[in-house]
């Protein structure tokens, strides 16, 4: 017979932050020490992505990174050394995307889909010329909040707590991943979404959930074996015990607004 288990999902936000850098991982390290010595071995969490302008992971600009916004507090004590940082872009493809991303935002704003047109398709190859110290800076950050979480992850670890990851079914328009594959989404000529995620009209509200995420162009992700997604989860798998997809359902059933759609009901 499974072991039956007993858990709390919370946020890695929700956490004290303290006054001073790094208390968040300190603390977050006190909380699984807490929950084993409550008998309890699940923590699941909320995505660690990238939040979006009202404070949401679940619209966020990256599939791979971790919140930035939570770098002083869990990570600001931490130092990166450059050759490591730059050992990661070469490894880990996702790092660069996101790092060169990033240094275009610093230059341009957001989102990409009005930056110089040179610039706005230059995403399937990073052929643009980016300042190579933002580049740096932006996968340094990435390096030290995977380390403060690596830190918090390995004292679950030794406490028998499980940390259970969750993926946001999609991602932000406004994102490295529509970005650097825009064939993947459904867009028009200008990079905006074609077609909206949301939920039709229901008992709790009449004109439905318009998110406004794109919807996917899944014979392309079935061209590439779902590399995109597999990717994604294997990332996360790296960072957690076992991964939830949020809105799963949506993988195989999903509501699609047109773009000019002003709510959910069409």
């Amino acid at each position: 017979m499974a072991m039956r288990r007993a858990g709390i999902l919370a946020d890695l936000r929700a956490l004290p932050r303290g006054g001073a850098p790094g208390d968040l991982r300190r603390n977050a390290i006190a909380f699984v020490e807490t929950l084993a010595n409550m008998g309890l071995s699940l923590w699941q969490i909320l995505p660690l992505n990238p939040t979006d302008d009202v404070g949401s992971p679940y619209a966020s600009r990256s599939a791979n990174a971790i919140d930035t916004g939570l770098h002083t507090a869990l990570a600001g004590d931490l130092e990166v050394e450059q050759r490591d940082v730059l050992q990661a872009l070469e490894r880990w493809p996702w790092l660069r995307k996101h790092a060169v991303f990033e240094a275009l935002r610093d230059e341009y704003g957001a989102p990409w889909t009005t930056w110089p047109e040179d610039v706005r398709w230059a995403g399937l190859d990073l052929s643009t010329p980016v300042d190579p110290h933002r580049v740096l800076h932006h996968a340094g950050l990435q390096m030290a909040l995977n380390r403060a979480w690596r830190e918090v992850y390995h004292a679950a670890s030794a406490h028998q707590v499980i940390i259970i990851g969750d993926i946001p079914l999609y991602v932000a328009e406004d994102s490295v991943d529509v970005w650097t594959a825009p064939h993947l989404f459904q867009l028009d000529q200008n990079g905006r979404a074609r077609q909206r995620a949301g939920v039709p009209p229901d008992m709790f509200s009449e004109t439905g959930q318009l998110w406004g995420n794109p919807m996917y162009e899944w014979k392309a992700h079935v061209a590439e074996h779902f590399a995109w997604w597999r990717q994604r989860v294997h990332r996360l798998a790296d960072l957690v015990d076992m991964v939830r997809i949020d809105h799963f359902l949506g993988l195989v059933r999903a509501w699609s607004i047109p773009q000019t759609a002003e709510d959910a009901r069409t």
